[in-house]
């Protein structure tokens, strides 16, 4: 789960708030999920993941 990933005590989180971090990489998410279903699945599941877990891994 996100919340599990986020460490707002060191690094480049802290002093940032949980719940922000949480709703914003949430809703870029769920964006990125629709604008890939509307436009067909121009990229295939496996590249997408990957994408996005790096994506996620690079602002947690």
């Amino acid at each position: 789960m996100l919340r599990d990933e986020v460490n707002v005590t060191v690094g480049k989180n802290k002093r940032l708030n949980e719940d922000i971090i949480i709703r914003f990489v949430s809703a870029a998410y769920f964006e990125l999920v629709e604008w890939w279903l509307k436009e067909g699945i121009p990229y295939p599941p496996r590249v997408m993941a990957e994408q996005v877990g790096e994506l996620v891994e690079r602002i947690l």
